[in-house]
């Protein structure tokens, strides 16, 4: 489902805009009314998608629309945590009291923020330069361009990396952050036990960032 389509708006339509589409469709389409329920229904979800800074965003950079698939900047750095503390424990680091287990985690944040900025300036510098081949390869017919459909399929798939790094980045930001109001073991724990239940992977379980 295409919400902006469904909305009969444009991409880069702003909160007003958008309620006024809603409530226009949502009246013409309500099965009070005699509309289609299933109609209602796609608007409504239309609506709650664009309306979400958190799912537009996501629809906008990936094409996801499920709600389950969505998390908040908060959510994705608890999972970093997680990530990382359970990544300190079979180390056996957390146990070492030689060593401050915050400025362990920190370090292990900064680190992997700064290859995570490195790979998405990388990533913007090949998409760069895949979008200046696409002026290079032409043919003198009006067949199908072959190179053209595969460097714009490598194209999309830069795009769609660079996106997942700028989420990465944003939730290690974050974590640096909320990382700086710890000051004991016991308040980490306390942290992953509440959202051990969406302990996955650093990034959802596609990221090959290794903690350390």
């Amino acid at each position: 489902m295409n919400p902006y389509k469904v909305l009969g708006v444009g991409r880069k339509v702003q909160l007003p805009g958008l309620k006024k589409a809603f409530r226009a469709l949502s009246t013409q389409h309500h099965p009070d009314k005699g509309g289609d329920a299933e109609k209602f229904k796609e608007i409504n979800t239309a609506y709650q998608i664009l309306k979400n800074p958190e799912r537009r965003k996501l629809y906008d950079e990936t094409g996801q629309t499920s709600q389950n698939k969505v998390k908040t900047v908060q959510e994705r750095a608890h999972d970093l945590l997680a990530s990382l503390f359970e990544s300190s424990l079979k180390q056996g680091v957390a146990f070492d009291k030689s060593q401050p287990l915050m400025d362990i985690m920190r370090s292990s944040v900064k680190e992997n923020l700064s290859k995570a900025r490195e790979a998405r300036e990388g990533l913007r510098g090949g998409t760069a330069a895949l979008k200046g081949l696409l002026t290079r390869i032409t043919r003198d017919d009006d067949q199908d361009n072959v190179f053209e459909k595969l460097t714009k399929m490598h194209i999309r798939d830069n795009e769609e990396k660079q996106a997942k790094c700028e989420r990465d980045i944003e939730a290690m930001e974050y974590l640096l952050e909320e990382l700086k109001h710890y000051k004991s073991f016991d308040e980490v724990v306390r942290v992953v036990r509440v959202f051990s239940s969406n302990y996955s992977t650093p990034t959802g379980g596609t990221s090959s960032t290794t903690w350390r």
